[in-house]
């Protein structure tokens, strides 16, 4: 499982749509999630293939959409690191 945050700004919260934008070879998740407007982080459960190599990875990244002060916005996450690990 991966938790999610994300830091709000502004009075009038948004819902905010995510979706991975990097993931190590072999690892899937869902392909849009969303955390609510009175929310500020979400854990999400990703799936790795029988192929998937165990491995560090540390370039986890997501994009958030949504909207500030009436304007679409998209944003990038820094990278986070996930260890894949073989059963």
């Amino acid at each position: 499982k991966v938790k999610i945050r994300l830091t709000r700004a502004g009075d009038d919260p948004q819902p905010v749509t995510l979706k991975w934008t990097k993931l190590p070879a072999g690892v899937t998740g869902d392909e849009s999630m969303m955390i609510a407007a009175d929310q500020s982080e979400l854990e999400v459960e990703l799936r790795a293939a029988a192929e998937a190599a165990a491995v560090m990875f540390e370039e986890l990244t997501v994009e958030a959409a949504s909207k500030f002060q009436g304007k679409d916005f998209t944003a990038s996450s820094e990278p986070g690191k996930l260890e894949v690990k073989l059963p």
